[in-house]
């Protein structure tokens, strides 16, 4: 079976002296909040379409710092191939989704995460995100 390939953001940004990581509901179970992601369009690069879905979903513009990993896990009927970004928050922008968006720190974004999975991503990310707090 063919893995449809996904892309995914992993937003953050320093607010207070603190390291802040944006989640969304997700769409299909909005019991659980998840990193905003999607499918790679025809001619998008995985990293390109990581910051195109943070942008629809979560009115958050960003700066890609770089493949964080990738996950495969079943959504539907299809096997999914997620790669994820690490995103530098830039700026607010349109939303063109309405899902519930949520701005919370590092340890509060680990406990709500939905998968943990997820969850192992952003720790594998945290030294990343804790070295522009000094910045």
């Amino acid at each position: 079976m063919s893995k449809t390939p996904q892309a995914a953001a992993i937003p953050f940004k320093i607010a207070d002296n603190a390291v802040h990581i944006l989640l969304v509901r997700a769409k299909k179970t909005p019991n659980e909040w998840i990193f905003p992601k999607g499918h790679i369009e025809k001619g998008e690069t995985a990293e390109a379409a990581a910051v195109r879905e943070l942008e629809e979903e979560a009115g958050v513009r960003g700066e890609p710092l770089g493949l964080i990993g990738s996950l495969e896990f079943k959504s539907g009927d299809e096997m999914v191939d997620c790669a994820f970004y690490l995103i530098k928050f830039v700026s607010e922008a349109p939303r063109q989704e309405d899902r519930e968006i949520r701005w919370c720190e590092y340890e509060e974004a680990l406990n709500l995460l939905s998968h943990r999975d997820a969850a192992a991503l952003l720790e594998k990310a945290s030294s990343i995100i804790h070295s522009h707090l000094h910045r």
